[in-house]
């Protein structure tokens, strides 16, 4: 698990010395203050005043052991403010750890994508398998979307994806269709006419 810590939470520091010979072994070596960066390993600066340190330590709360990174916000000297990440995993390294937290903005997307135009949130059953088949049916629709307005506009930083877009570009041509097949017209000709791809991208969101 990836997630986002309180920026106050409550950490302990691993114990890294010497044990006794006898009685219980020594779990931690004190609290953590975020003012004292001088026990964590540095990752340098990510971006223009963004800094960040990667440490193991313990919560409290979750009872177990954390890969922690501080994000330090020092665009503004007068008012720093730290962001803290996590990772149960603890082989991952701070990089991985921010490019993972970043990549759940993209995720997120197409849980609203798939909820707001591919009824995602509309089945009605209680059965579990039924409901794994309508959300997994649902995000294969995005995905066959997305792969198909690749295969049009291609990749590249240029690329914009709008499932919006996509339906109301489907519908036209579904309409265009339609209107074609009821007056008898041939829709080869009409299809290299200069005002189909306008009709075609009416209602379209600019991007």
């Amino acid at each position: 698990m990836i997630g986002k810590l309180r920026h106050d939470a409550a950490l302990k520091y691993l114990y890294q010395g010497e044990q006794k010979v006898t009685g219980r072994k020594r779990l931690y070596d004190g609290k953590v203050f975020y003012d004292d960066l001088s026990r964590w390993e540095p990752l340098g600066e990510l971006e223009t005043g963004i800094h960040a340190w990667v440490q193991t330590l313990w919560h409290d709360s979750l009872k177990r052991r954390l890969r922690v990174v501080l994000l330090l916000n020092a665009k503004q000297v007068e008012k720093q403010s730290h962001v803290l990440l996590f990772s149960t995993d603890l082989s991952l390294s701070g990089g991985e750890i921010v490019g993972y937290y970043g990549a759940r903005f993209g995720i997120e997307f197409l849980f609203r994508d798939a909820k707001q135009h591919l009824g995602f949130n509309d089945c009605q059953a209680r059965n579990q398998k039924a409901l794994d088949f309508h959300f997994n049916l649902s995000l294969s629709a995005l995905n066959f979307a997305k792969a198909e307005a690749l295969s049009h506009m291609g990749p590249g930083p240029d690329f914009v994806f709008s499932m919006y877009s996509h339906k109301c570009r489907a519908f036209n041509e579904s309409l265009m269709e339609r209107v074609f097949s009821r007056f008898g017209l041939d829709p080869t000709l009409l299809k290299q006419h200069p005002a189909y791809p306008e009709l075609r991208e009416f209602g379209v969101i600019a991007s």
